[in-house]
């Protein structure tokens, strides 16, 4: 009738009709797209690009620099597990931790709990804060339960990751990786991020795929797979570049009949030498 809709009407149509979430959104529209217009959805260009993730960048953890302090402080409690070994022996008490060789969470509680039940059996108080001296048994307790929290800590770092090499403490879906532009004054500084890859046909976007990998080779059976669900078939050639092309994608690629159009690492390379 050549009125505007109010923001009401906008909010009800929102609110009551876009009821389903935004991917089955985005797949009806290009549903309709393919039916409406004549795009060739047997060719599908993949690229992709990272965006940086609101996220501060000196909010990082690294694997390998957990994996070292994880290592680090483990030693520290088998150190620490002969001073209680020689304090009970001291003591007249026949108590023997073992020196395990391995990182046990659970064998570092267990310890902290016997020892504060013995504090408790002999009336030994626990003290805090100036002025008052601990006792030794005390501070060898105090210094367990750091190591216990600080092994908790790394192994909740190492979960996070999984196959990552880092996360970010205020986004932990944000791997830390190196952006195309660098406005921390173009000195190269690892930023949290994301690699989300797009697959176009015709001009159009028919897939997008989110990631926390800082390589696309392993992103691009994932995209596909996410793909085909959406629309029960696979296209016949994907064009990309030589960052996508390994054995494993490859091999998807015939096991799904999609003709081979990624270059793999060391192509260029190689067609120079064969121009020499």
């Amino acid at each position: 009738n050549g009125r505007t809709p109010s923001f009401m009407a906008f909010e009800r149509f929102i609110k009551n009709d876009l009821t389903m979430s935004i991917d089955d959104i985005f797949i009806d529209i290009n549903k309709i797209i393919e039916e409406d217009l004549d795009i060739n959805v047997k060719i599908l260009y993949i690229d992709g690009s990272k965006f940086e993730a609101n996220a501060n960048k000196m909010t990082f953890v690294w694997k390998k620099s957990s994996q070292k302090y994880y290592q680090n402080t483990w030693k520290k409690f088998i150190k620490l597990v002969k001073k209680l070994n020689r304090y009970f022996s001291r003591e007249g008490i026949e108590v023997y931790y073992s020196l395990i060789k391995e990182p046990n969470i659970a064998y570092m509680l267990e310890i902290a709990d016997r020892v504060e039940k013995y504090m408790e059996a002999n009336n030994i108080e626990f003290v805090h804060g100036k002025g008052k001296k601990k006792s030794e048994i005390q501070k060898l307790y105090d210094e367990l339960k750091e190591y216990a929290i600080r092994i908790s800590k790394y192994i909740m770092h190492f979960d996070i990751c999984g196959d990552r090499n880092s996360f970010s403490k205020t986004d932990p879906d944000a791997t830390f990786m190196k952006m195309k532009y660098d406005y921390y004054n173009h000195t190269n500084v690892f930023k949290p991020g994301y690699n989300v890859q797009f697959g176009i046909s015709d001009g159009f976007i028919r897939n997008v795929y989110l990631s926390s990998d800082c390589n696309d080779l392993p992103t691009y059976i994932p995209f596909m797979e996410k793909y085909y669900q959406a629309y029960g078939e696979y296209p016949e050639k994907t064009p990309a570049d030589a960052g996508y092309g390994s054995y494993d994608n490859y091999m998807f690629c015939k096991k799904h009949e999609i003709d081979l159009y990624m270059k793999y690492s060391g192509y260029y390379k190689e067609q120079e030498k064969k121009t020499e």
